[in-house]
């Protein structure tokens, strides 16, 4: 049993970090990933990008991915639905102007950290590529459009780091949101509706 609930559990988060990895064409890439290949720990498996978009665009479990839909309720498979499904709505210009920024950088490198690739000097310029094109994209920015811009045949992802750096990016978020709020209450109800 002890075996088996590990196992439910790594399934659960490989389709969690896939929903998670992140938070993504005008032209379809020259090496577009086919594959994500997620470990956790000394396990893992290979997921086709084809297959993660037929469960998006229709919502049913294509064959490839059947195994995994056993582990998961179905509360959970509406989950891992909805955020593949999910579009984050910044317009591509601020995509790009965030990505030039020191804070934009920061998060590429945190981003980076999950990825495992055979030359780790490209592998925050891959990320920047498949964020921005996947932002500029018919359907905007989005996990899926993540996948189909990144430019290279796999993509490899650590599940322990990548549950370690959203945590750490989620932190940063809500303290950037506490600041906001003790912001907007030093400067008074008239000073904080400023356009």
């Amino acid at each position: 049993m002890g075996l088996n609930f590990q196992w439910s559990r790594f399934k659960l988060a490989v389709l969690s970090a896939i929903a998670l990895g992140t938070h993504i064409a005008i032209a379809t890439p020259v090496k577009a990933a086919e594959t994500i290949i997620v470990r956790q720990g000394i396990m893992s498996l290979s997921l086709a990008i084809e297959d993660l978009e037929t469960l998006a665009n229709t919502g049913k479990v294509p064959p490839g991915l059947r195994g995994y839909e056993l582990f998961l309720s179905p509360q959970q498979k509406q989950q891992v639905l909805g955020v593949l499904n999910s579009q984050v709505g910044i317009p591509p210009t601020a995509v790009s102007n965030l990505l030039t920024t020191q804070i934009g950088e920061n998060i590429l490198d945190e981003i980076a950290t999950i990825t495992r690739t055979q030359d780790p000097q490209t592998r925050g310029a891959d990320i920047k590529t498949a964020l921005l094109e996947a932002a500029e994209s018919e359907s905007g920015l989005s996990i899926l459009g993540f996948l189909q811009s990144y430019p290279n045949p796999e993509l490899r992802i650590d599940i322990d780091v990548a549950f370690d750096v959203f945590s750490r990016l989620n932190r940063s978020f809500w303290q950037t949101q506490q600041f906001m709020v003790e912001i907007v209450q030093q400067l008074g109800p008239t000073d904080a509706n400023v356009s």
